[in-house]
């Protein structure tokens, strides 16, 4: 539920260790901190489903009263989620950049 694109078992048949997973993981643990919750996922808890909507490139959703909310704090969150779950790992920034949203 947890893992990056890259690391999804069948998307590379060779282990992948990089900093860039630690910055998807590092959206995750910002989204549990903006939501009080974990990452959830409004399929069935299948992990094969979740694997299919994380390779189509479909994250989990933030909930749209904080989407709506007028606090900076809240935008600068979300901004740096959003940043955090880029798809592509190559794309995807460094941790410092998304330090520097917040």
């Amino acid at each position: 539920r947890d893992r990056a694109p890259e690391e999804l078992p069948y998307l590379s048949t060779k282990p992948v260790h990089h900093h860039k997973l630690d910055v998807w993981l590092l959206g995750n643990v910002l989204f549990n901190t903006l939501t009080k919750e974990g990452v959830q996922w409004d399929a069935p808890n299948s992990l094969s489903l979740i694997q299919v909507r994380i390779l189509s490139g479909t994250t989990t959703k933030i909930p749209p009263e904080l989407l709506h909310s007028r606090r900076t704090e809240d935008q600068a969150m979300i901004q740096a989620i959003k940043m955090a779950w880029t798809f592509n790992p190559e794309e995807r920034p460094t941790a410092r950049e998304i330090a520097q949203v917040l």
